[in-house]
């Protein structure tokens, strides 16, 4: 079974935002982190 396959079977079995959610995953850990605003962006300092 290829990874594709699995994707599809994935995505037959899983509500479709899941199943999204399950491939925005397995795409590298780079291009995720480039989609994604900087941490820094998001939380404010905590003193």
């Amino acid at each position: 079974m290829t990874q594709e396959d699995l994707r599809e079977a994935l995505g037959k079995a899983m509500p479709p935002d899941f199943a999204a959610a399950t491939v925005a995953l397995s795409v590298g850990e780079d291009e995720l982190r480039a989609a994604l605003p900087a941490p820094e962006a998001q939380t404010a300092p905590a003193d």
